[in-house]
């Protein structure tokens, strides 16, 4: 039987601030049994970073462990961790437990080479054999699947956003750990690179006996790859045990209702159902549809063609991205547009806008030939919308949410005083579930959750009354739970207000959910590979490529994922 790596005992963790104090994790016990792959499960607020940073000594001010026992097993000997300071600290980290970041961007230093900012760990931990720092990352990048020579001597900003996290875990192997944390390692990642960083993880697990700690939203990913779970709730532990166990008889009602959020290729798209119920207004006099209303060609595209210049002077070369597209969207008719990283979903989707020119092509829009691009009688009158996939990077963070709908509001109606941009700006918010509207609407992005943000997207989105919105990734860097509401939020948007949207994913399981019965076109290396009914595509794929995608997409349920690995 497996001896515990990890043991917390009634650990609690307070953040002190100057009137009150917050509790993020409250009383908790929690084992990570050495060699296994174990997930902390819950929403963004739960309190399962703030538990990992504990682990790794690495809580920040004003938070504090307020009570508790944390222990590390180091072979037999066993750690105290809360007791470790300075120069035992620094050791116990990367060395005994090492972290792979949400944001590989981020947490790898911009004007240094990768090599360089492996030998600087090295260094700062006493280790100055030059030798042994080029043989053990040539070696370690190797593992990861990665041309060592090559992104060795590259910086972060040369490299894919799987290359950069396969090099963030060879950091992690760095200094030969006993324990990994895996922060939400594959946010905005496409899912079939998502599903190779994961085998990958296993494969060290196993091979390596390091134990596993992943910090997650997505249940499908815990439910396909790891041993343990536990779902946390208002930071606490509301269940815990074997993953299989915990999926196929949740006890608990939080757990549950989290499996239920969840989007899958299998589960009955009526017994889904998300967390937070409240997605849109019944009130909608400001955006309402004509009685004779009646579905009819709003867009079409004819052997679009793209491409983008790379290099320069004797170096430059010109890269095909889009190739001889051709389809065509309804009105009222939600369209998705499916691919990895890099297949030209979102050069589609920049070229419906009329943000990108192709360089080949015609677009149609109500009939008439754009000439390859929306005119700019078409962009003034603004029928077409895009939501970006970053939220709190296209909001400007030094406005407030109502200054954020203002300007467009005004540009698009000039005629209106401010009292009557306020009214509708209040009539957007409530909308788009964006409540209560007299307290939201004065604080600024980063003051608001992730699917609040993207709330204020879709808003803003309306502020010129569309007939077409290119969501781009909506949803792919919020909540599980929270991304069943913003779908539901442009389903209804959909049927109530006939906006038809192009809907762009990497994820057939939120494809599936928000293109119920409609048409589905998949992406791969700039073509269109594969198109048809939705449902017709995943219970029958033609084309390698789509089949690769279904079996890349995780199932809530465990025992679809063994099925599916047969």
């Amino acid at each position: 039987m497996n001896k515990n790596i990890v043991s917390l005992r009634k650990v609690s963790i307070d953040y002190k601030m100057k009137r009150h104090n917050i509790r993020a994790v409250n009383q908790v016990d929690f084992d990570i049994k050495e060699g296994s792959f174990t997930a902390l499960v819950g929403e963004s607020g739960s309190g399962k970073t703030t538990l990992a940073s504990a682990i790794i000594g690495s809580i920040s001010e004003p938070g504090e462990v307020s009570e508790g026992e944390l222990l590390f097993n180091n072979g037999g000997e066993i750690i105290d961790v809360l007791k470790l300071k300075g120069e035992s600290m620094r050791k116990f980290k990367w060395e005994k437990v090492s972290m792979v970041f949400q944001a590989a961007q981020s947490a790898l230093n911009p004007v240094m080479k990768i090599y360089d900012q492996f030998k600087e760990t090295a260094i700062d931990h006493q280790i100055d054999d030059k030798d042994w720092i080029e043989q053990r990352v040539i070696e370690l990048l190797e593992y990861v699947k990665l041309d060592a020579k090559r992104v060795m001597h590259a910086y972060p900003h040369e490299l894919s956003g799987g290359m950069k996290q396969r090099v963030m875990i060879a950091f992690a192997m760095f200094l030969n750990p006993k324990l990994i944390i895996l922060d939400e390692p594959t946010t905005a990642l496409d899912v079939i690179t998502q599903d190779h960083i994961f085998k990958l993880l296993r494969k060290i697990n196993k091979e390596f006996n390091i134990s596993m700690l992943l910090l997650t939203h997505d249940i499908g990913i815990v439910a396909k790859f790891t041993d343990y779970v536990g779902v946390m709730n208002q930071g606490e532990i509301v269940e815990f045990g074997e993953t299989f166990n915990v999926f196929t008889n949740s006890k608990h009602a939080y757990t549950k209702l989290l499996m239920d959020s969840t989007p899958s290729l299998t589960k009955d798209i009526t017994l889904m159902k998300g967390i937070h119920k409240k997605d849109v207004s019944s009130d909608i006099h400001m955006l309402k549809r004509g009685e004779a209303y009646q579905q009819q060609e709003l867009m079409r595209l004819e052997n679009i063609q793209m491409e983008f210049s790379q290099g320069s002077g004797l170096s430059k070369r010109k890269l095909h991205v889009l190739k001889d597209i051709n389809l065509t969207i309804q009105t009222g008719e939600i369209v998705t547009l499916v691919g990895e990283s890099g297949s030209g979903k979102t050069t589609l989707g920049k070229i419906i806008t009329g943000l990108y020119k192709p360089v080949s092509g015609d677009i149609y829009y109500l009939n008439q030939s754009m000439g390859g691009v929306l005119s700019k009688k078409i962009q003034s009158y603004d029928a077409v919308q895009f939501v970006q996939q970053d939220s709190y990077a296209a909001l400007n963070p030094v406005r407030t949410i109502y200054q954020s709908l203002y300007a467009p509001l005004k540009s698009f109606n000039k005629k209106l005083n401010k009292h009557q941009i306020y009214e509708r700006i209040y009539d957007l918010m409530s909308l788009v579930g964006l409540n209560p509207v007299d307290e939201l609407l004065w604080k600024y992005p980063h003051q608001l959750s992730g699917g609040q943000r993207q709330r204020v997207l879709i808003a803003r989105a309306l502020t010129s009354q569309p007939k077409l919105i290119v969501a781009d990734e909506p949803v792919s860097m919020i909540d599980v739970s929270l991304r069943l509401s913003i779908l539901n939020l442009m389903n209804e948007l959909n049927k109530q207000l006939s906006i038809s949207f192009i809907y762009i994913t990497h994820d057939l399981s939120t494809a599936r959910y928000i293109a119920e019965g409609g048409r589905i076109f998949v992406m791969y290396k700039g073509e269109i590979v594969e198109s048809g009914p939705i449902e017709e595509i995943i219970v029958n794929p033609k084309h390698e490529y789509t089949k690769e995608l279904i079996r890349a997409v995780p199932d809530p349920n465990p025992q679809n994922n063994r099925r599916k690995n047969q």
